[in-house]
């Protein structure tokens, strides 16, 4: 991704909001696989914890008016995808430790939480065996047992939640997100002044 990751290396919502404009297409190429999103409490030295969080979280509302994902700028976007090195045919790997294709910092993940498959056009998540479970939706996902991952599912690892999204349709999603931003601020900002008549 030629986006500028954010100081752990790890893209945010705000490094994929600069791809938005490429179109949808070239966007879900450049990003490179599914995203996971959330707001993820980073290991900083000493191990105190510090949150990312940009200029505020947002609603994003589906054509249909329903409420699709809640987005912050600082958020993590953390893209499924194999690493370099990575030698297992169609095995990403996810976990606190830096060795996963997917890392997520935080102490409640364990080392190696999660597998996630893929499978034909599918992809599908599996625990790893971790010590603080994962669930999809709510449901508790047992070790070694394939579970069917879809746009907009909330996966838990430990503590920590993440909403899933197909590249192609969280382009939409995101170009919604800006637009949200955009009408807010207008709001914020008040009705414009009157204009002066002429006369």
């Amino acid at each position: 991704m030629s986006a500028v990751p954010s100081d752990d290396g790890q893209p945010t919502i705000g490094d994929l909001l600069h791809l938005v404009p490429r179109g949808a297409a070239a966007f879900a190429a450049e990003v490179g696989g599914w995203v996971l999103v959330g707001q993820v409490a980073e290991m900083a030295p000493g191990w105190a914890f510090r949150t990312a969080s940009g200029k505020g979280a947002h609603a994003v509302r589906a054509p249909t008016g329903e409420v699709e994902a809640i987005l912050d700028e600082g958020w993590a976007a953390l893209v499924i995808k194999k690493r370099p090195g990575n030698g297992f045919a169609d095995t990403i790997f996810i976990g606190r430790a830096t060795s996963n294709d997917v890392r997520v910092a935080h102490t409640s993940v364990s080392k190696l939480h999660a597998r996630v498959r893929r499978i034909g056009d599918g992809l599908f998540l599996q625990d790893a065996g971790s010590s603080n479970g994962t669930l999809v939706n709510g449901d508790v996902v047992a070790a070694g047992v394939d579970v069917a991952l879809v746009h907009g599912d909330v996966v838990r690892f430990g503590s920590i939640v993440l909403q899933c999204f197909e590249p192609l349709r969280l382009h939409g999603v995101l170009e919604r997100f800006v637009l949200a931003r955009k009408e807010e601020a207008g709001q914020a900002a008040g009705p414009a002044a009157p204009r002066a008549r002429r006369s």
